[in-house]
Parts: C-alpha cells; sequence; structure tokens
C-alpha cells in the first residue's frame, strides 16, 4: 500500500471515529456487542439450575448448570 493510501485510510478512520463511535468500536474489535441466543440460553439454564438446587434436586440441576455451559462454550460455532 502506498503512503498516499495509506493517509487515506487514517483519515477515513479518523471521520469514521469521531462521526460514529460506537460503530468504529464494534469494527475496531471485530465482533459486534450484542445479546445472542446462546447467552439468552445460559442465563435460563442457570435460572432454572438454581431453583432445582432450592428445591435440593442436585442431579436435575446439575445438568441444567452443564446446559448453560454448553451453551456458553457452543455460542462461537457453527454447523457446516
Amino acid at each position: 500500500m502506498s503512503d498516499a493510501e495509506r493517509r487515506t485510510l487514517r483519515e477515513i478512520e479518523h471521520r469514521l471515529s469521531a462521526d460514529a463511535p460506537d460503530l468504529a468500536g464494534v469494527l475496531a474489535s471485530g465482533r459486534p456487542r450484542r445479546v445472542t441466543c446462546a447467552h439468552v440460553l445460559a442465563a435460563v439454564f442457570a435460572v432454572l439450575g438454581v431453583l432445582l438446587m432450592v428445591l435440593s434436586a442436585l442431579g436435575p440441576a446439575l445438568a441444567s448448570f452443564g446446559c448453560a455451559a454448553l451453551a456458553l462454550l457452543m455460542r462461537g460455532y457453527t454447523w457446516r
């Protein structure tokens, strides 16, 4: 890349960060900041696990916590 192209790119990045700092942050990180289905699923299983622990159902509570952990572990995996 030439020096002129690099200067132009830096100028575009500077304008973007000034105009839309949230968008610039998301683009710089490479990942969108949003709640995914996996996070919601993990939260539901975790709450269910706590409820089952309170009700003294240890086996199903541990299974629910395991499903919550599995949902978090699989959140970036795609089936191809």
